[in-house]
């Protein structure tokens, strides 16, 4: 069942990116995969942590979610910084979910909120 939810969230990413504009679309998948971190308890700490127990579980979001990222950035051209990889921002968003819970998860949307406005570039 993990691994389905990983997946669907890897997929939204192009769905979302033919449904709308590129840094929509990316806020709209970063929101999914915040959804899907926040709402299993410990797996942002459990991807984070740097015990051999969590290596495949790493390996496989980073493996599925990472490239997915990848892809929003690019589409997203000139309204995103371009010093910022999809590894990064990966990165970011699971860091600012780790403390999270259910209870605190309007903090942690915020939180990320933050975080995608800082991305887009003001013209």
């Amino acid at each position: 069942m993990f691994r389905r939810e990983v997946d669907a969230c890897a997929d939204a990413a192009t769905i979302l990116a033919a449904d709308y504009e590129p840094f929509e679309a990316l806020q709209h998948w970063i929101g999914r995969l915040l959804n899907l971190i926040v709402t299993k308890r410990g797996l942002a700490a459990a991807v984070h942590s740097s015990e051999p127990a969590y290596a495949e579980l790493r390996d496989y979001f980073e493996g599925h979610l990472v490239p997915s990222l990848r892809n929003l950035p690019e589409g997203a051209g000139d309204e995103i910084r371009a010093n910022i990889s999809a590894a990064e921002l990966w990165s970011a968003v699971a860091r600012l979910c780790a403390p999270a819970s259910v209870d605190d998860f309007d903090l942690t949307r915020r939180m990320v909120d933050l975080l995608i406005s800082g991305l887009r570039v003001r013209f």
